[in-house]
């Protein structure tokens, strides 16, 4: 990693409490905050709130509880413990990295697969667990020919209450502490290297198959829940890909997220640009070619799309003493236009309502290509950072058609971005004017 000077980063230092942030020291001395988003987090905290950097591949066998055998994955913001042999009764556990005592877990049974209406015949060798930074992944395979499907679970949770906080999502928080702890979403489905089908691609083009699932939540009042992943019936006669697709049922680790809005209509550009809420959002791709573009397509029905992409970041503890700061991110697949960087007024949770939840004028704004790029923020954007309350939030547009209100004219505006990969994860780079971070170093300010 680079900054805009050319400099590499000669050592990193993790902040006691922190997951999403590190000081960073550069060639020539320099010190700056990296602060990453709450959902990309790159340390894990023990007991002591001590961080540790994260490893989701990092795995030991262990016994359970109950004499079996299981192998954990520890080495990150939640513990991931599965069973290997072929039990189904709390075959899986999740904790917080804070709470590794057992007070605060969330266990999982797998009561019944149903494709087509009848029982499924399976080994729990088929269920595929991943544990990533923001999540951990259940993939079940799905046969061809399959016209609908039933998955059911009870939960058994240790110290966590629910709430509904979303429609169609249920969060789980500590009962001790109020803070967040798990969040169920509606199943998705993927190929063989988990990537989510039905993404709209090429701009809004394509097939969503979140419409055709569904999921549903019974408190049954003694700390267990009875949890369905299901299909729904026009899933009958959806069009899936001719591969191998898999149902994912996913628990997400945090509360917050990045991602992109689009909007597209048979309307004027000036309606469609200036629209107050989006027809697309997606807040878990990895990345995506068309996250910030101004579109007029040849098909009709829709002759124009907008799509913008919002970013946040954790720079909690700063005490508003920044100076300078970089935001850095990594375009991914299309460069086609330049693209400009301005604050953000987006929910925590990204939804289509935030289409045109952005303020102001441009921070910055850079030309397009392969390999990072930095927006380096004007006066402005560090009056923003410093009143921002420990969440700093930013809006990618594309610049030459959408911010500066021209009529899109063609497919030639579109831009990709990574929002999550821990070598591209966008982070903001900040100069505090006490170098606070120069004591993690051993250098007297």
């Amino acid at each position: 990693m680079t900054n805009k000077k050319g400099l590499s980063i000669i050592s990193r230092v993790p902040i006691p409490g922190k997951r999403s942030q590190e000081y960073a020291q550069w060639e020539d001395g320099s010190i700056t905050r990296l602060c990453y988003a709450p959902h990309n987090p790159h340390y894990y905290l023990d007991s002591a709130l001590q961080p540790h950097p994260i490893d989701p591949l990092h795995t030991i066998l262990v016994m359970s509880g109950t004499g079996e055998e299981m192998r954990l994955a520890g080495k990150n913001v939640v513990s991931m413990g599965r069973l290997t042999g072929n039990s189904k009764k709390k075959y899986l556990g999740l904790r917080p990295d804070v709470n590794q005592d057992g007070s605060e877990q969330l266990e999982f049974d797998l009561d019944f697969i149903e494709l087509n209406g009848e029982a499924a015949i399976f080994e729990m060798a088929d269920l595929v667990t991943v544990n990533s930074r923001q999540r951990c992944r259940q993939l079940f395979p799905m046969k061809k020919g399959t016209t609908s499907f039933r998955i059911g679970f009870t939960l058994h949770t240790t110290g966590l209450r629910m709430e509904q906080t979303l429609p169609n999502e249920f969060w789980f928080y500590s009962v001790k502490k109020g803070e967040f702890r798990f969040r169920f979403r509606k199943p998705v489905l993927t190929d063989d290297l988990g990537n989510v089908l039905g993404q709209p691609d090429n701009g809004g083009l394509g097939v969503d198959y979140s419409a055709f699932l569904a999921h549903s939540l019974v408190d049954n009042g003694d700390e267990t829940y009875t949890y369905i992943k299901e299909s729904l019936p026009a899933f009958a006669t959806a069009e899936l890909p001719a591969k191998n697709v898999w149902i994912d049922a996913d628990t997400y680790y945090a509360e917050s997220s990045d991602g992109y809005v689009g909007n597209k209509a048979d309307d004027t550009w000036a309606n469609v640009r200036n629209a107050s809420a989006g027809l697309y959002v997606n807040d878990t791709a990895a990345s995506y070619a068309w996250a910030i573009c101004a579109i007029k397509y040849s098909e009709a029905g829709y002759p124009f799309g907008v799509w913008r992409s919002f970013l946040l970041f954790d720079v909690s503890g700063m005490s508003g003493n920044a100076v300078a700061c970089d935001l850095v991110v990594v375009p991914y697949d299309k460069f086609e236009s330049p693209v400009s960087a301005q604050l953000g007024t987006q929910a925590s949770t990204l939804g289509l309502n935030d289409y045109d939840n952005f303020s102001g004028i441009e921070y910055a704004y850079v030309a397009w290509s392969a390999g990072a790029k930095t927006f380096t923020f004007p006066a402005q954007g560090i009056t923003d950072l410093n009143n921002c309350g420990g969440t700093m939030k930013t809006c990618l547009r594309e610049r030459s058609k959408d911010y500066l209100d021209v009529e899109a004219d063609g497919y030639d505006d579109d831009c990709g971005l990574y929002f999550t990969e821990s070598a591209n994860d966008p982070y903001l780079s900040i100069t505090e004017a006490a170098v606070t971070g120069s004591m993690f170093f051993g250098i007297t300010p």
